[in-house]
């Protein structure tokens, strides 16, 4: 197995204290047995976790999400080879096809860390306050969610759990407001009052940092001829070769 073995380059370069580079093996019945056993959205961490054979036991909540997207795909590649089949449905005609995705026409961004200075520090367009944005790590993801779930059982109403979840993941990545850190629920009541003009803003500036695989492709409809992005996931012909 130690021959099969590739080091990768990963997205974060490191920026949560985890590594700069991983070296992963392809997947087993290891792995198989966690797809078919699965009982949440976890299995793809854990996949990836159970396929890195250095750093030995590393730290997934010390990786960004897209260090475990790159993973995944680099590690399908490795078991599979670099094509799969998904469908897409054309925006133009609807005609739903098959279509075949390579893993070798994606682009992977590492971050740099002078793009991350330039663009994770704004100045509103209309209150004028000057924020710093951040990175979150798995983990912190994590701990979101886990935050949610509980103010979800404690006091809100299901149809406002969406709501309060978008709005407390673009609070957690405020670092600081006009040069000073502030409670949670200050900035959470900031993020919800803010003039969508200010809120756009925000979300211009975290979209503008490139970080990890770029899974967009572009195909041609078979119908109408039209060409359309479509984007790579992990529907459940990315977990075979047949």
């Amino acid at each position: 197995m130690e021959t099969l073995t590739k080091t990768f380059d990963i997205p974060s370069q490191g920026i949560f204290g985890g590594p700069k580079e991983v070296t992963v093996r392809p997947m087993t019945t290891k792995e198989e047995k966690m797809l078919y056993t699965a009982k949440d959205g976890t299995f793809l961490e854990k996949i990836v976790a159970s396929c890195v054979v250095e750093p030995k036991d590393i730290d997934i909540k010390k990786l960004h999400p897209s260090d475990i997207t790159f993973l995944l795909y680099m590690i399908r590649e490795m078991t599979f080879g670099p094509t799969y089949q998904q469908q897409m449905q054309c925006p133009y005609c609807n005609l739903k096809q098959d279509i075949e995705i390579d893993i070798t026409e994606m682009k992977n961004y590492l971050l740099d860390f002078d793009e991350l200075e330039k663009c994770f520090n704004i100045e509103l367009p209309v209150c004028k306050d000057k924020l710093r944005l951040k990175l979150l790590s798995q983990g912190d993801m994590e701990d979101i969610a886990n935050i949610v779930k509980r103010k979800a059982r404690r006091d809100l109403k299901e149809e406002d759990l969406d709501g309060y979840e978008y709005v407390y993941r673009f609070a957690s990545l405020i670092e600081t407001i006009n040069g000073e850190e502030r409670d949670i629920n200050e900035v959470l009541d900031y993020v919800d009052n803010l003039n969508l003009r200010d809120f756009n803003e925000i979300k211009k500036a975290l979209s503008s940092l490139k970080i990890g695989l770029d899974t967009s492709n572009i195909r041609v409809c078979k119908n109408c001829g039209e060409e359309v992005e479509v984007f790579g996931v992990t529907v459940p012909e990315f977990f075979r070769s047949f």
